[in-house]
């Protein structure tokens, strides 16, 4: 899996258990993937997250080709996390997926303090246009102080919403930043009828294409 390449998350984001894996789309399943997918199996056995390994039932190539790059990346970040830690059917563990029509991307965090309940990841073409139309569902006006891009606003709420598995049935639109950094391309979001539901997010820029990894928070107690 050594084509995959790992994107560094900063430090000071305090998640320096979680990596994040790129590849651009080129090959579909074959057996060396079919065979790590199969040793993951026999290791981690019944454990939930599992089913993400799951091939699609299609009939377009493309979208095979997808599928077998996104978890090429994801195999080459649980060897990266195995490299200091021993993983078995109790880590726990959070994945997540996105791809374009050119690269793919996964992240895996290893959350052993339990501090988050998903992490979520998306990735887009920076040359994406989003329509005024669509704009307007989806950007809230207090955001405009932020001084982000449209498409910026859509991968740091889609990566959000990811992270809230949990939270499934809120849709995006009701996700809104509330704070962010420019100079560390990060910041949190809220989802608007559940202010304590807090996800911070980490953006990153290669070459092309935008990349924004999100953290959902588990609530505090009171």
């Amino acid at each position: 899996m050594n084509e995959c390449t790992e994107i560094k998350l900063n430090d000071k984001f305090g998640v320096w258990q979680s990596v994040l894996f790129l590849k651009k789309n080129e090959r579909g399943i074959d057996l060396e993937l079919s065979q790590s997918i199969i040793e993951l199996r026999e290791k981690f056995k019944n454990t939930p997250w599992l089913k993400i390994f799951d091939f699609p039932e299609t009939k377009y190539e493309k979208r095979l080709v997808e599928f077998a790059e996104s978890r090429r990346c994801l195999i080459a970040a649980f060897k990266k996390l195995s490299e200091n830690n021993s993983l078995n059917e109790k880590t726990p563990i959070h994945l997540s997926l996105s791809h374009t029509s050119t690269h793919s991307v996964a992240l895996a965090t290893l959350d052993n303090q339990k501090r988050f309940s998903g992490v979520g990841v998306d990735i887009e073409l920076r040359d994406r246009e989003i329509k005024a139309s669509v704009r307007a569902k989806f950007i809230f006006k207090s955001e405009a102080i932020f001084h982000l891009k449209p498409l910026e606003i859509w991968t740091i709420k889609e990566a959000s919403f990811k992270a809230n598995s949990n939270l499934a049935g809120i849709p995006l639109f009701q996700y809104e930043i509330i704070e962010y950094d420019p100079l560390q391309s990060e910041g949190k979001t809220v989802v608007a009828e559940s202010p304590s539901r807090k996800t911070t997010f980490k953006m990153c820029l290669l070459d092309n294409l935008l990349i924004t990894a999100a953290f959902a928070l588990k609530k505090a107690r009171t």
